[in-house]
């Protein structure tokens, strides 16, 4: 061996002088994610309304490919691909593990199906008095979390004070005065425990305040199909679709429709991250109409105007649900 090494510790130096940088750029972690172009999924595969209703068009949620803690070589790749986006990792993503990001993500979907139900029924027994929808609020559950938080993705903070989620009016009241020496009780793991919160505490977590609707009561009957897809940004084709079978008029009309889009409970379509890349995947994948949040219009529309093929597809930007129902129904 060391006359080996004596005879060519020359070749390899170099060996080592080529392959180490290569192995650094290649394998070393940073905190920097990168989002590229996903696919399309048909709302109804996961969203089943027992319902006799046909659409000749259909329903489609986008969603879009994040790497996290990309290498040093994925970064460069990235910086060349005009579709793809390249980010630091924000503060409230640094401390997370996979199996945050896991929670978080079924946090959001759940809840997002959830409130895309109670929006379109709602809507939908104006029109049909035999539609029917029961929900309830859920303890808020913290998502994200900075270093130093006691509270962890999918705590349940099921008291403040003493003070419950059941008496939602005063609990809301209670928290949102964001008071130091607040106590709350956490309910993580099926095991309750309390913790007082600090000044400091108080901005190292973020939270959601979701939603449970009875299966039981709902009419008509709804299966929800498990999936790999996470996140929030499909709420506002989620409640097109629920809507869409809940009613006896087609709004689909024929048409491949999809886009982005939150869904809040009074019906106003929020904000989302990607919306260069769902633009993309949407003409990629012949959608006709594109809907998009109006907080999102002008870097989703310069997306659109740059990529090749946008011109088969339509552009709609909106600010509510009822925005979206009233540009397809106007259409032929």
């Amino acid at each position: 061996m060391k006359y080996l090494l004596k005879r060519y510790w020359i070749v390899i130096c170099i060996a080592l002088i080529i392959n180490i940088p290569l192995l650094v750029v290649g394998t070393v972690r940073t905190d920097h994610e990168i989002t590229t172009k996903g696919g399309t999924m048909p709302v109804n595969n996961v969203i089943e309304v027992n319902s006799n209703y046909e659409e000749k068009g259909s329903f489609s949620s986008l969603y879009v490919t994040v790497y996290n803690r990309t290498t040093i070589f994925q970064n460069w790749i990235s910086s060349m691909d005009p579709v793809s986006e390249h980010n630091e990792l924000g503060e409230y993503q640094v401390s997370l593990t996979r199996g945050d990001s896991q929670i978080i993500g079924k946090l959001q979907y759940n809840n997002s199906i959830n409130k895309a139900l109670i929006v379109a029924y709602t809507r939908a027994m104006k029109v049909d008095s035999k539609v029917n929808i029961d929900y309830e609020r859920l303890p808020v559950t913290v998502t994200y979390y900075k270093d130093g938080s006691p509270l962890k993705s999918g705590d349940q903070i099921i008291k403040v004070n003493d003070i419950s989620y059941t008496d939602w009016v005063n609990y809301a009241t209670e928290y949102n005065k964001r008071l130091a020496g607040t106590v709350f009780t956490i309910l993580r793991n099926n095991e309750e425990f309390q913790i007082t919160i600090t000044e400091e505490i108080w901005d190292l977590f973020y939270i959601l305040a979701p939603y449970s609707v009875n299966f039981e009561t709902l009419s008509p009957s709804v299966k929800i199909n498990t999936n790999s897809v996470g996140g929030p940004s499909g709420g506002l084709l989620q409640t097109l679709s629920i809507y869409n079978k809940l009613i006896e008029e087609d709004i689909t009309k024929g048409y491949k429709i999809s886009g982005t889009g939150t869904i809040n409970m009074n019906g106003t379509v929020g904000p989302i991250g990607g919306e260069r890349e769902k633009v993309a995947t949407a003409i990629d994948n012949d959608v006709d109409i594109f809907f998009c949040p109006s907080d999102n219009a002008k870097n989703a529309y310069d997306a659109y105007l740059s990529y090749p093929g946008h011109e088969k597809m339509e552009f709609v930007i909106v600010e509510t649900f009822d925005d979206a129902l009233e540009y397809l129904r106007s259409i032929k």
